[in-house]
Formats: C-alpha cells, sequence, structure tokens
C-alpha cells in the first residue's frame, strides 16, 4: 500500500485524481457485473458472462471514473492555486 501511494504522490493531482477515479468506478463497477452474471446466468455460462461483462465494464466504467476525477482534479487544482494567492 505505501509503493501505491508513494507512485501515486508523483504524479500531478488532476492526473491523480483520474487515476483513482478510473480504478475506483472500474472495480465497483466490474464486482456488479459478476453478481449480476451469478444471477442471470446459469452455472455453465457465468464463467463466459462474467469474464467478459467484467472486461466491458472495467473499460466502460472506468473511462467514465476518469471523466469525473478529472472534473475534480480540475476543481481541486483551482481551489489549490486560489489559497496560494490569498
Amino acid at each position: 500500500m505505501r509503493g501505491l501511494r508513494e507512485s501515486l504522490s508523483g504524479l500531478p493531482l488532476i492526473l491523480r485524481c483520474a487515476v483513482v477515479g478510473s480504478v475506483c468506478a472500474g472495480t465497483i463497477a466490474s464486482i456488479l457485473v459478476v453478481v449480476g452474471a451469478v444471477r442471470n446466468y446459469s452455472r455453465g455460462d457465468v464463467a463466459q458472462a462474467a469474464l467478459f461483462g467484467v472486461v466491458e465494464a472495467f473499460v466502460l466504467a472506468g473511462s467514465a471514473g476518469a471523466l469525473l476525477g478529472l472534473v475534480v482534479g480540475l476543481f481541486a487544482y483551482l481551489v489549490r492555486a486560489a489559497k496560494r494567492h490569498l
């Protein structure tokens, strides 16, 4: 965990927010897809449906999370800059 924190601390604030938003949104969506696949598909089809769904969910939700992270990071950057000038 310490290594992850150190590697993220080297990134600019906006990029850090985008990475964290992407990973969080992708992980949450992937978990929801696996739960949905277990509920909706038969035993034989669960593995294939879950694998495809996890990849698709991680890419799509990760992209949306990255965009949201960019907006949050930009806002945080502007707030930080405003505080420095006050």
